[in-house]
């Protein structure tokens, strides 16, 4: 949804079902860039959106090739890409989408890690990726008899 700055009623800004996901303006603000869902259950499909936000219109729709989507998705600063990360089973991997729908470039895998947000570098130059890890312990107490 959005609201105008200056208050009114919120309108729809995608036609798609909420998947609850991460989203990005390009630099222009033109473009937003969200994972969508686009097959409801149980058949879920989670495509990554390129949309025109003047009309609303879809301008790229990507596979994302897994079931729990994009959480955390950048545009280049060119708006020629996007950054996107995919929570899989065997670990986050980090991806490089191009807009001329070439095939997604993988770039990082992180077995252990969980990737929780990517930035670009205002220069464009660097990628900053932040990443969650999780540890634990089994603790048996027994009491004295």
């Amino acid at each position: 949804m959005r609201i105008p700055i200056d208050g009114g009623a919120p309108e729809p800004v995608s036609k798609f079902l909420d998947w609850g996901g991460g989203f990005d303006l390009s630099l222009d603000g033109k473009l937003l860039a969200y994972a969508g869902l686009v097959k409801p259950a149980p058949d879920y499909k989670v495509e990554l959106i390129v949309q025109d936000l003047e009309s609303g219109q879809p301008v790229e729709l990507f596979d994302s090739d897994t079931t729990s989507g994009p959480n955390s998705i950048s545009f280049t600063r060119d708006a020629k890409a996007l950054f996107f990360v995919k929570h899989q089973s065997g670990g986050d991997s980090l991806w490089l989408q191009s807009l001329d729908k070439s095939a997604a470039k993988q770039l990082a895998t992180f077995k252990s890690d969980q990737i929780w947000d990517i930035h670009v570098s205002p220069d464009g130059k660097k990628l900053v990726v932040v990443r969650h890890s999780t540890d634990s312990d089994v603790v048996l107490l027994q009491t004295q008899p």
